[in-house]
């Protein structure tokens, strides 16, 4: 929340799913600098893949983590990838030409993400403890559907996950998952030809 917002007071836009949610929802506040947004994803159980609703209950999107999932035919149909693995998200992002965005670990407090557009994004934990995998499958399931609502992602300046933990095993005392968010001005080159 922002600090100019008094105590107790709302966001100033909600998103809320139109249709029933099969799979339990994280909340999340992605913060502007106009306003903040509350956003749900739908979640399932602990495994490489993430069926979820993060934008108006239009269908499910599929989230792949790369490290774990080693279905190729999930991987090509992924709308969001995720990994720890070394290999640049832009050239991850130029494998996959069905994903949107790619949320890609750098260091144990940082990540990369880059859209299909080109638009790169330097993300930091700003918890206590680094984020899991849990934490970057839920923020390229959030980028996704924040693609996909049409709002830029340069605008974002942090994400905090409610009642998400942090890492493995570990917990903040608020039980919260926090990323602060920086756009780049230069977009990656995703080497791919107008037509």
């Amino acid at each position: 929340m922002t600090a100019e917002r008094p105590p107790g007071a709302a966001p100033a836009a909600v998103a809320v799913l139109a249709g029933p949610v099969a799979h339990p929802a994280v909340v999340a506040l992605a913060e502007t600098p106009q306003r903040t947004y509350v956003v749900l994803i739908g979640e399932a159980a602990e495994t490489g893949v993430l069926p979820g609703f993060p934008y108006g209950g239009s269908g499910e999107l599929l989230t792949v983590d790369l490290d774990r999932c080693a279905d190729e035919r999930q991987r090509a149909c992924a709308d969001a990838l995720h990994s720890s693995g070394s290999e640049p998200a832009v050239l991850t992002l130029r494998r996959h030409p069905g994903a949107l965005v790619v949320v890609r670990r750098r260091t144990a407090r940082t990540a990369e993400a880059v859209v299909r557009d080109g638009t790169r994004l330097a993300v930091t934990a700003a918890g206590p403890a680094p984020a899991g995998r849990r934490e970057l499958r839920l923020l390229a399931s959030l980028l996704h559907g924040w693609l996909a609502e049409g709002l830029p992602v340069e605008a974002l300046r942090s994400v905090r996950f409610l009642g998400a933990r942090h890492g493995p095993g570990q917990g903040s005392p608020a039980g919260d998952a926090r990323f602060r968010i920086r756009s780049f001005r230069r977009r990656a080159s995703l080497g791919l030809s107008e037509a």
